[in-house]
């Protein structure tokens, strides 16, 4: 039912600027919100999103290191920096990051550092007041 578009530019012909988001709804064709400022690094790209089924909040994890918790307006509820990793986090044999928003928009889970197996990667789960 909803939408999280993540781009550089979200008009045709403009340049490239900094990261854009916008929630949709899929029967309109307007933005219920968008935001232009997460107060990240510039050049952030959008690497995961989560939207939760109501479309009240979002879980975004850019590609500087933060992972960012929306709330329905775009505002920032929760941020979350995760460690840098010297190698790259698509490196052959390691197992990737992931972030994760549950459906209620209740739960996060964030899988960090990049390891050499499954078993080996470390994960949190946090749970976060319930969207108002």
């Amino acid at each position: 039912r909803f939408v999280l578009v993540a781009a550089r530019s979200p008009v045709r012909r403009r340049a490239e600027g900094d990261l854009w988001l916008g929630l949709y709804e899929t029967t309109k064709k307007t933005p219920i919100w968008s935001r232009r400022d997460l107060g990240g690094k510039s050049g952030s790209d959008v690497l995961e999103i989560s939207i939760s089924d109501d479309g009240r909040r979002a879980l975004l994890r850019l590609s500087t290191g933060p992972v960012l918790l929306l709330g329905r307006d775009g505002a920032v509820l929760a941020r979350w920096t995760l460690e840098r990793i010297s190698r790259g986090e698509y490196d052959p044999g390691v197992a990737p990051r992931r972030s994760w928003l549950s459906a209620d928009g209740s739960l996060v889970a964030l899988m960090t550092p990049v390891a050499r197996s499954l078993a080996d990667a470390r994960g949190w789960l946090y749970r976060v007041a319930p969207a108002p």
